[in-house]
């Protein structure tokens, strides 16, 4: 979703590293002996390349579970898209049921002959009880329609939520 505030977080934090690498380094001593002052100064760069280190990792795993979350918001989004296809279908449906039955007048029927008039008696309760099914199934698509977009919406709140955690994290990188 936001590739470019992924990337701008990834920049930070690799500019950020000297910055940590400086703090981590105490201030060379003066010392006479030379063998002291260069261990001590491996063990600040092995300190510094430590934290570097975990820092790179725990870079890697922000950017990991912010695209994880990036794919489970598509995953809802796509889910109520096909649950909002699925109800507009039901409902078209319904209507052309509905339609097909107003286009028989009952006022019509009544100058037919019995045995015709029983078929197209037969034939409307038969639509009624489609009709009943169709409104079962538009109910139906309309709950799953709402249910995936309150996840989605569940879905995008902690992308949200996560997403204010890096800006919050990048503006403590850069006041350092």
């Amino acid at each position: 979703m936001n590739r470019v505030k992924t990337l701008s977080i990834v920049a930070v934090f690799i500019l950020a590293l000297p910055a940590f690498a400086q703090e981590a380094r105490p201030a060379p001593q003066r010392e006479a002996d030379p063998i002291a002052a260069l261990t001590t100064e491996f063990r600040a760069l092995r300190a510094e390349l430590s934290a570097a280190a975990a820092a790179s990792l725990r870079l890697q795993l922000l950017v990991a579970r912010l695209q994880a979350q990036e794919q489970r918001v598509l995953y809802f989004d796509r889910l109520r898209s096909e649950a909002a296809t699925k109800r507009l279908n039901a409902e078209q449906a319904r209507s052309a049921l509905e339609s097909q039955m107003q286009l028989i007048d009952p006022a019509d029927t009544s100058k037919r002959d019995p045995e015709e008039r029983r078929g197209i008696e037969a034939m409307m309760k038969q639509w009624k009880t489609q009709l009943t099914m169709q409104d079962r199934t538009v109910q139906q698509m309309q709950i799953e329609e709402t249910d995936a977009t309150n996840a989605l919406a569940h879905e995008q709140g902690r992308w949200n939520d996560f997403n204010a955690r890096l800006d919050e994290l990048e503006r403590s990188l850069t006041q350092r």
